[in-house]
């Protein structure tokens, strides 16, 4: 993937942080996008347009400026979502293609949501086949940190590797809490699409 478009799916996942779920009844708006209703049409046209996309982006990213800073979830939302300010002629190049901004948008924002959800599906089954395994040296970590012969310089490497673990897991954590509101026929629907998504995003 260009590394443009891999700062912008970064963007994307800093983004999803910071919704708080679904709004009951009408349309989604603002940060809640992302967990409205995908359908299928929407993601056949978004899936067509999406080379065009990348293109634009890859092309005009050196002299993007996102308005973001790092952990400001709110600020990363709304430099992904006003990329048609900062391209000349998004919205049309977009719109010739057969999606137009504000149609691409929301549409990206629901497809890549329920795609990351995927992903985090997959990387827990594969955490969990290991989890008895870690278990246990977890717990021959702790046992070592009570033993007086063990040299403080390796008591300290063992107690920051069980921080990173917790940290890590807390993450997982807050992450799986975020992708489980988006909705099962999101990701049901992108899973159909799951070769295609990735054959476009990992293109030479």
């Amino acid at each position: 993937m260009n590394k443009y478009i891999f700062s912008l799916f970064l963007m994307f996942l800093i983004f999803c942080g910071g919704p708080q779920g679904p709004v009951p009844g009408g349309a989604q708006q603002g940060p809640n996008i992302a967990f409205g209703t995908l359908t299928e049409g929407e993601i056949q046209r978004f899936l067509k347009v999406l080379p065009t996309f990348i293109e634009i982006v890859e092309k005009e990213g050196k002299d993007l400026q996102l308005d973001a800073r790092p952990g400001d979830i709110m600020s990363a939302f709304q430099g992904m979502s006003v990329l048609d300010r900062q391209i000349a002629a998004l919205d049309s190049r977009l719109k010739a293609a057969g999606m137009g901004w504000n149609e691409f948008w929301p549409a990206y924002a629901k497809t890549m949501m329920a795609y990351s959800a995927l992903l985090l599906d997959s990387l827990k089954v594969e955490m969990q086949k290991g989890m008895a395994e870690n278990q246990a040296q977890i717990k021959q970590m702790e046992e070592l940190l009570k033993d007086p012969k063990i040299p403080e310089a390796q008591k300290n490497a063992i107690k920051a590797s069980l921080e990173a673990y917790k940290q890590s897991t807390q993450t997982l954590n807050q992450m799986d809490t975020i992708y489980a509101k988006v909705p099962q026929a999101n990701k049901d629907l992108v899973r159909r699409y799951f070769k295609t998504i990735n054959d476009i995003l990992n293109r030479d």
